[in-house]
């Protein structure tokens, strides 16, 4: 996991509030889908959903 990532994903997870804790980690989460963590992770984040879809 990128350090950058971890970073992010910790701070919005110390949010106390729970709107602003789910606000946070959404903005991870769209961070994650376009590329801000680095293109590698985006493909890699991008299998892993496609892998768990085909499970279901």
């Amino acid at each position: 996991m990128p350090q950058r990532l971890r970073q992010d994903l910790d701070q919005a997870l110390a949010l106390r509030d729970d709107t602003d804790r789910r606000a946070a980690v959404d903005r991870v989460v769209q961070g994650i889908a376009k590329g801000a963590y680095g293109a590698t992770f985006q493909r890699q984040s991008e299998s892993a959903v496609m892998r768990g879809r085909s499970s279901s």
